[in-house]
């Protein structure tokens, strides 16, 4: 198996190997007999155990960062993702999201806590497009809150407003993805059946 992924992708077996270890050490991929390594079914109490992690981890980084984030670089990216939700663009809305969030990382001083950051963020990086996606008001949501927390930024509030911001932030995805989950496991309604025959043609 390492070796056609190496072939595929044009590399030496070595990193291909170190990759699958590191999606298994992450729950993402697991061992079968007579399979090799398979990808784990997707797991909805993973998601929301990385997201309350992330809620814990972002607002302490968030609140840290405060003192050294440049505030107009987040306001920028409030405005590149108002822009792209009026044009109905996906992935420039996603772009100025991840570099909102890669602003108040990148300017936390604990580069621990910055990996932890970014590792979190990635892994729910999947879900949340599927997830959000089919939620269109949270965009205007997540706009707002990015809104308040560089409000409270600019004005020099204190730490734990700050840090309560953030964290509501990522609480608040944990929420729609509950609410995309409960639509999804909904069953479609059957569509109304049209008239027929003579009935159909006398209406």
């Amino acid at each position: 198996m390492f070796g056609a992924l190496a072939q595929e992708f044009g590399v030496s077996a070595q990193p291909v190997r170190e990759a699958i270890r590191r999606l298994e050490a992450e729950g993402l991929v697991h061992y079968e007999a007579n399979a090799g390594a398979v990808v784990a079914p997707a797991s909805p109490e993973l998601f929301e155990d990385g997201l309350q992690a992330l809620a814990l981890l972002e607002g302490y980084a968030t609140a840290t960062a405060a003192a050294h984030v440049p505030v107009e670089a987040l306001e920028a990216e409030v405005e590149a993702m108002r822009t792209a939700l009026d044009g109905l663009d996906v992935a420039g809305f996603e772009a100025a999201d991840q570099r909102f969030h890669e602003q108040l990382r990148d300017h936390c001083r604990n580069p621990l806590l910055r990996g932890l950051l970014h590792e979190l963020r990635q892994r729910a990086l999947v879900v949340r497009r599927s997830a959000f996606a089919g939620l269109p008001r949270r965009g205007s949501q997540s706009i707002a809150e990015h809104e308040e927390i560089v409000g409270l930024i600019r004005s020099g509030a204190p730490a734990g407003e700050v840090e309560a911001a953030a964290s509501r932030h990522v609480t608040a995805d944990i929420e729609a993805f509950r609410a995309w989950s409960a639509r999804a496991a909904r069953p479609a309604e059957p569509s109304p059946e049209r008239p027929r025959g003579r009935a159909a043609a006398a209406r």
